[in-house]
């Protein structure tokens, strides 16, 4: 009988913890989400009209470098190897070389990369190298190559549509998503040595953090939610700082991006249900439901626990 009584205890003060870790990852994968869907609210920027595609980008002469531009005329993108061929689906890296005969092109692979990043920044090499996803090395990857020497980064499934030379005046260009108020990070220009990127490097570590949900993790350490929060805050202590922020609608006339979603898990590819099916309210209302659910299970358990024992 005795023993019976410890077991049921056991058991009870092992499913109590277990709901204090539910609560806990529950709670941080809500606070990881809310603070990242801030977005763009409250930040100034200078904001583009939006384009009509011209439809055909070579038609014209390149036009000649401006004295006003600070951002260089260099292309970036990345690959695994330096050989594009073994990409699954059709590489863009032509036709940025055929739209942008002027500029410097680089396809840098993960071996370039990650001696870049061990031998100039051993800051955040350690970070680099311990991320579970390969995406966020590949997102680290693209704002360090920017830092470092300035220019153009484009995914290799991201194809150019029209020249943007009016934005190389800018320090930084970046894209906003559909509903205006975050980033993606598939294409994007800055000048070289941005302060802003400086301080999106400067974040790296304090992101990297283990979150119960892997699309949620990605996002927080290296994603959207990651350069979003880094853009609001580094824009609320700097509001002088010369940022473009590029409507969905005219970053579409520029450039036309083919969204995989190939590095998407089963978590990712259920969110983005949610999400395509416009049941964000659903969401947001769900998540802390659970929250408070779980934690008031918590606490009938432990009173019953405390009346028995």
């Amino acid at each position: 009988m005795m023993m019976t009584s410890r077991f049921r205890y056991i058991l009870k003060y092992l499913f109590c913890a277990f709901l204090l870790v539910v609560v806990v990852c529950v709670g941080q994968v809500l606070y990881c989400v809310v603070e990242g869907t801030k977005g763009l609210k409250g930040i100034e920027f200078r904001d583009t009209p939006t384009e009509t595609n011209t439809g055909d980008t070579t038609s014209q002469p390149p036009p000649p470098p401006s004295p006003s531009e600070r951002i260089p005329r260099k292309i970036h993108q990345i690959w695994k190897t330096n050989d594009t061929s073994s990409y699954t689906i059709e590489s863009s890296q032509p036709i940025w070389r055929s739209v942008y005969p002027d500029y410097e092109y680089k396809l840098w692979s993960d071996a370039d990369i990650e001696e870049l990043i061990r031998v100039n920044y051993p800051g955040i090499y350690s970070d680099y190298i311990s991320y579970p996803y390969n995406i966020q090395r590949a997102d680290i990857a693209r704002y360090v190559l920017l830092y470092h020497e300035g220019g153009m980064y484009a995914d290799l499934d991201a194809f150019p549509r029209q020249r943007i030379d009016p934005w190389l005046d800018a320090q930084s260009v970046l894209v906003r998503t559909a509903d205006g108020n975050s980033i993606s990070n598939h294409w994007f220009m800055t000048e070289k040595r941005s302060p802003l990127f400086a301080y999106l490097l400067a974040s790296v570590h304090k992101h990297n953090i283990w979150v119960a949900v892997p699309y949620v993790r990605v996002f927080w350490s290296t994603g959207p939610f990651f350069m979003d929060k880094a853009v609001r805050d580094y824009k609320r202590d700097h509001p002088e700082y010369d940022l473009v922020a590029i409507s969905a609608e005219s970053t579409n006339s520029y450039v036309r991006h083919i969204a995989g979603r190939s590095w998407h898990g089963a978590d990712a590819k259920f969110l983005n249900e949610v999400y395509d099916a416009n049941y964000k309210t659903i969401a947001q209302f769900f998540g802390p439901l659970v929250l408070l659910v779980t934690l008031a299970i918590f606490v009938v358990r432990k009173r019953r626990i405390r009346r028995e024992f």
